[in-house]
């Protein structure tokens, strides 16, 4: 089975090739590096991350949230994430956070939604890009090949 990618972009940017040779590799992420993150990931809020997340952007997420906090309504939490890596970040690691979450219902983080800042959508309040929904997506397969011996004919196959 093709590993699933992560477009990381709201429109096509390479024309659906998520091949591994892709000459844009920043503009995807593994699905399988990001799922080995969230297998660490802490499953309930904690300082630094995970934090707080309303989705005031309104964005169509997978997971139906929580009530976290009385007050402040449904609600999720979101972590970080690294394209090319398996490791779960940490405030410990030295590592920058980045524009990516992971975005999950609180207790449950290993059925998450991928997130990411992205300033073509509106800045928010605190001068980031607004949160965009990652699409997911089947990594193309790679072209079909003839089994040895189809396509061609042999002096065999043409006698009269």
């Amino acid at each position: 089975m093709r590993p699933l990618v992560v477009l990381l972009q709201t429109h096509p940017i390479f024309n659906g090739d998520t091949r591994d040779d892709n000459p844009n590799p920043s503009k995807y992420a593994k699905a399988a590096e990001f799922r080995a993150q969230q297998a660490n990931a802490p499953p309930h809020q904690q300082a630094p991350y995970p934090s707080y997340f309303r989705n005031g952007e309104g964005l169509p997420l997978s997971t139906p949230g929580s009530i976290i906090r009385l007050g402040h309504g449904i609600e999720w939490v979101h972590h970080p994430l690294t394209p090319g890596q398996t490791t779960t970040w940490t405030p410990q690691s030295g590592a920058a956070r980045g524009a990516i979450r992971s975005v999950y219902t609180d207790g449950a983080p290993t059925q998450f939604d991928v997130i990411y800042h992205y300033r073509g959508a509106g800045t928010s309040a605190r001068g980031h890009g607004q949160f965009v929904l990652a699409n997911y997506h089947a990594a193309a397969a790679p072209p079909p090949q003839e089994p040895p011996g189809q396509g061609q004919s042999s002096s065999t196959d043409n006698k009269s």
